[in-house]
């Protein structure tokens, strides 16, 4: 079995052991209408989805200082707007209120104006280092009218969450803009077959985004992660990491809960791995070539 095939295996067989009890954790339902009858002792509870949520979020507050972003609004074949956010060296990630987009250098959305569009609107974009995580965050400023120029404003950073660090890992939780979580991580290249997945989501593969860190002078190449887990009261989310270490495949899990809009929101770390399995007759050590025989030159001699 081939190492990146080992590693999703391993991720899956460890998913389904740690399966929540809860058959929807996230599932939506009107807090007006109240709690229905639990089918069973061990049904999930309806979540306190927010309607109409302020945007941009109140905790997102523009600085004095300059950003040392690059934006710019371009316009596509359809007509439509495209929002870009260009950070050369850092995972830009950009969201507009229930859209996100991320990637290396740069991340954009696309915008289409609607009857009901605000005149001049916001999205709020986060630049992070993918060595060090060290995250930075602000505003654009942006219009849809004709000639109009996004501008970028730096906000407060967003505050740090639990950590979860081994010899070959550094993995860091911030608070999103709104009321979850993302994850980041820089994993060493000691480690092979990494990725990433939300277990619980109805599109585990979205808003998970690995990125393999090419060398940077004296900075050694590495692989960076980042898993977002957005929450609503009474909900619940799962980010896990999977990667070949050696002999063993590891399998790393963050999950974010928040049990009601009266509690915190609550970010948990762990960890698990397991020998792969090896065929008795394969061997790790590449024999050597075996050398080829000696071909004698022989000559005719004429008289």
């Amino acid at each position: 079995m081939s190492t990146s095939r080992l590693a999703v295996a391993l991720a899956a067989g460890f998913f389904a052991s740690t399966a929540s009890v809860w058959s929807a954790p996230h599932a939506g339902g009107d807090p007006k209408a109240g709690a229905a009858a639990p089918t069973s002792p061990f049904a999930a509870p309806k979540t306190e989805r927010i309607q109409d949520a302020a945007w941009p979020p109140a905790g997102v507050v523009a600085t004095s200082a300059p950003a040392d972003v690059a934006v710019r609004l371009e316009r596509t074949s359809t007509g439509a707007r495209r929002l870009v956010v260009e950070k050369t060296g850092t995972f830009v990630h950009l969201q507009y209120r229930e859209v996100a987009s991320a990637g290396p250098d740069w991340a954009a959305i696309e915008l289409r104006a609607g009857d009901k569009a605000p005149p001049a609107d916001v999205a709020v974009w986060e630049s992070s280092d993918p060595r060090t995580l060290a995250t930075t965050r602000g505003l654009v400023r942006f219009s849809l009218s004709e000639g109009a120029r996004p501008e970028a404003e730096l906000a407060e950073p967003p505050k740090g969450g639990p950590r979860n660090d081994s010899p070959v890992r550094t993995c860091q939780s911030i608070r999103d803009v709104t009321a979850g979580f993302a994850v980041l991580c820089s994993v060493s290249m000691a480690t092979s077959g990494v990725r990433a997945i939300r277990p619980t989501s109805a599109h585990p593969l979205a808003a998970a985004w690995v990125w393999d860190v090419p060398k940077a002078g004296k900075q050694p190449a590495s692989r960076f992660v980042r898993i977002d887990l957005p929450l609503d009261p009474g909900g619940a989310e799962s980010a896990a990491i999977a990667y070949v270490h050696g002999g063993r495949g590891v399998v790393v899990r963050a999950d974010a809960t928040w049990p009601s809009s009266r509690e915190p929101q609550a970010l948990l770390f762990t960890e698990a791995s397991r020998s792969q399995p090896v065929s008795p007759s394969f061997s790790w050590n590449v024999p050597p070539p075996k050398p080829k025989p000696a071909v004698k030159a022989t000559a005719a001699i004429k008289n």
